[in-house]
């Protein structure tokens, strides 16, 4: 059996030599036609992955005016639900926002006491998959400003502005290309909201929204991983955050006035 084996192995290395050029190429062809069904194996598994990767981080925020009708507003949820596409549908009602609101802000006297001094609740209905939620209230309580939950997670959003007139909700302009932003935080006298702004993968970019529009501020020297706002002084004119630095956070003060 062992000289049988030998054999073998002799006479095949021995007809390998004999056309070695031709052996080799041969060889060559049927190693890159696995490489390349191997390629094409890992291609389609990793573009599914990401497929569905990209449809998990769908989410979607929707507004209702302030009288809308609660039953006409359970149709809609209930219709969004038979949508095959969709997931799941969170409807929260202005009452719990304010209440998510109050309690995310327990600690903060500042907005306790101007919504202590409302006699209305100055929060839209919102309905989302999942819904912004507000982060910052001016001095006299009529606006609030807010954006996606900064988690660690990927929720995509768009930052919001609530006040008690008009439409009563409102998205703030940002750079072309954005797709991802939040405000963070408004000046007591309502002039100023701050936060950031994110264009696909780039690093996310600190922002400043005035009756002027939205400006973009001026990131520290040598900055990698983009900056955030998140703090803004009484009157608009200082604003605090961090800038990421060689993938670590330094604190930032930007001066507007």
């Amino acid at each position: 059996m062992k000289k049988s084996i030998l054999r073998i192995l002799k006479s095949g290395w021995t007809n390998f030599s004999r056309n070695s050029y031709l052996s080799v190429a041969a060889t060559a062809i049927i190693a890159l036609t696995l490489i390349l069904f191997l390629g094409l194996i890992t291609l389609r598994f990793l573009t599914s992955r990401i497929t569905v990767a990209l449809e998990n981080k769908i989410d979607i925020s929707a507004y209702f005016k302030t009288d809308a009708a609660e039953d006409q507003i359970l149709q809609i949820k209930s219709d969004l639900m038979s949508q095959p596409s969709v997931e799941s549908v969170e409807y929260v009602s202005k009452e719990q926002a304010l209440e998510q609101f109050k309690s995310r802000h327990a600690g903060d006297k500042l907005i306790q006491d101007s919504l202590s001094q409302l006699d209305f609740n100055p929060l839209t209905v919102p309905t989302g998959i999942p819904a912004p939620y507000p982060t910052g209230i001016s001095g006299d309580g009529s606006v609030i400003v807010g954006g996606p939950e900064d988690n660690g997670g990927s929720t995509v959003g768009s930052a919001v502005r609530w006040t008690n007139s008009g439409a009563n909700v409102e998205l703030l302009a940002t750079p072309v290309g954005t797709v991802n932003s939040s405000a963070k935080a408004i000046s007591t006298d309502g002039s100023a909201i701050v936060g950031w702004v994110a264009a696909n993968s780039a690093p996310s970019q600190a922002l400043l929204w005035t009756s002027g529009g939205f400006q973009v501020l001026t990131d520290l020297a040598g900055t990698t991983g983009g900056s955030k706002a998140l703090g803004v002084s009484s009157t608009g004119s200082f604003v605090v955050g961090v800038g990421n630095l060689s993938n670590v956070d330094q604190a930032v003060r930007w001066r507007t006035r």
